[in-house]
């Protein structure tokens, strides 16, 4: 899987498509998705909720809406994907994504 860039305070929505078996995951079973950059910056959402994870909206995708949150500028190689629902109350690692977190370069500074 490529490595995305999220620029802080931008309307950076990506989309990413869970696959189970080859074919696309049906997530609307799922109660709350947890990315976790590091052991101290973690993004959850839950169900029902748009940001900043959406997996309502589609129910085969999820979709990272980050534009109001601030992460720490950085490399993230290995963000982990932790998925949660009636057979799995603790949480199931799904996999890692690779994430970029760069300041917003294009603020006006007028």
């Amino acid at each position: 899987m490529a490595t995305r860039i999220i620029y802080t305070g931008r309307n950076t929505n990506i989309r990413y498509q869970l696959l189970d078996q080859g074919a696309p995951r049906d997530l609307s079973n799922l109660s709350k998705i947890e990315l976790i950059f590091t052991s101290s910056v973690k993004v959850s959402g839950d169900v029902g909720t748009t940001t900043p994870l959406d997996f309502t909206t589609e129910p085969t995708a999820l979709t990272l809406k980050f534009s109001a949150l601030t992460i720490p500028s950085g490399s993230y190689p290995s963000v982990k994907l932790v998925v949660y629902d009636a057979d799995n109350p603790k949480g199931l690692v799904w996999g890692e994504i690779a994430l970029i977190v760069r300041d917003n370069p294009y603020i006006d500074a007028s």
